[in-house]
């Protein structure tokens, strides 16, 4: 399997997208054009993880399930394998609730209970959860005597600069499964009241008698295209057909005004609009009216925020990456003076790479380019 990232999506992964968003009765052509140029040997993980999907398609196109056979195994692979993330989610939710806390569900477990047909169709490779700050110290223990490893221990009051520069703990489990604590609701943004607007709109979900949060279809389009239309190590373009299965389900609950606004409170408008273009560029135009909102807003975009954009869409690492480092940092030490920024620059990144003395910075710094431009992984002791 190759392994290449990126941001958007090349032509033989256009073509498993449009395959995936066409009509049933233009699916065959388009899926033996897209078998002709790839291999399922060789498939990236970012395809790969949309072949239950394709098999539910072609399915819907009435392919016999002889001609679906490999897909059949593939889609059977990630059904089984998210079925224990789900009865371990059960397990983690009643542990949680038990102390008073009720999580929202993030990135792939909301997608896959409610905007998917059947959750087989969205596999996941972890769990997201958010926790509010205050009680994330109390849930990393309480599921770290249940078996769960977090990679880091958050401090007992995490403040706005942790929650910043770190985000999230990631526990793992000796099953293989991986769940990630978050403290922030989007980790681009790390702002207390966003969490809070996408807190107040969410709405109870109940999975194997624990209870947690799912956000509205309107905060989880923002968070879907704000968090996928980025570079990422593993071709992220899955955010396209989760976006546009988003649209599909829940066209009549979105609320147009209030994702505008939000994307320009936050300084994501660029990320956002731009985004629902791409995937209007598969569905024929068909959410235009998501489109010409941005475009009739009139918001006066900063120069910083395009600039983020440019960087971190990227195909290249060392750019993306960059880009990624530069701009959450600045997104930072812009909400303090100007005097304390150098300082909080300084905190921030240590938090973020987790080294303990400024004068570690430049060896740091130094090391993970290197590994960027090798492409070796970081050593770990875990």
């Amino acid at each position: 399997m190759k392994q290449k990232g990126g941001c958007l999506p090349d032509s033989q992964q256009k073509a498993l997208i449009q395959t995936l968003l066409a009509a049933p009765e233009t699916r065959p052509a388009l899926w033996q054009e897209w078998k002709n140029q790839s291999n399922l040997e060789k498939l990236d993980s970012g395809s790969l993880r949309l072949l239950p999907l394709l098999y539910f398609r072609l399915k819907e196109a009435e392919f016999t399930e002889a001609e679906l056979t490999r897909y059949h195994g593939i889609y059977r692979h990630y059904w089984y394998r998210n079925r224990l993330y789900l009865k371990a989610l059960g397990s983690v939710l009643t542990a949680l609730n038990q102390l008073a806390i009720t999580p929202l569900l993030l990135k792939g477990l909301p997608l896959a209970l409610e905007t998917y047909p059947d959750p087989a169709l969205r596999p996941m490779m972890d769990m997201d959860l958010y926790i509010p700050p205050k009680r994330l110290p109390e849930a990393v223990h309480c599921l770290s005597e249940t078996g769960w490893v977090p990679d880091r221990l958050p401090p007992e009051k995490p403040d706005e600069r942790w929650l910043a520069a770190v985000k999230a703990v990631e526990l793992a489990h000796s099953d293989g499964l991986t769940l990630d604590l978050h403290g922030t609701i989007l980790s681009e943004i790390a702002d207390s009241s966003f969490d809070a607007l996408i807190l107040a709109n969410a709405r109870p979900f109940t999975l194997l008698n624990g209870n947690a949060l799912l956000p509205h279809p309107t905060g989880l389009l923002f968070h879907t295209i704000a968090h996928g239309y980025r570079w990422n190590s593993s071709p992220p373009f899955r955010w396209i057909v989760d976006t546009a299965e988003l649209l599909h389900r829940h066209r009549d609950e979105l609320n147009v005004a209030q994702l505008v606004q939000t994307a320009e409170q936050f300084n994501l408008t660029k990320r956002i609009q731009k985004g629902m273009e791409l995937v209007n560029s598969y569905l024929n135009n068909e959410f235009r009216e998501l489109t010409y909102a941005f475009a009739k807003s009139g918001y006066s975009m900063p120069l910083w925020e395009q600039m983020e954009h440019w960087l971190i869409t990227r195909n290249h690492v060392l750019p993306a990456r960059t880009g990624y480092l530069v701009f959450d940092t600045w997104r930072w030490i812009r909400r303090h003076p100007w005097r304390v920024r150098i300082s909080e620059c300084l905190q921030f990144l240590k938090l973020r790479w987790n080294i303990t003395h400024s004068r570690q910075l430049p060896v740091e710094l130094f090391q993970r380019i290197r590994r960027r431009i090798t492409g070796k992984p970081k050593a770990t002791t875990r």
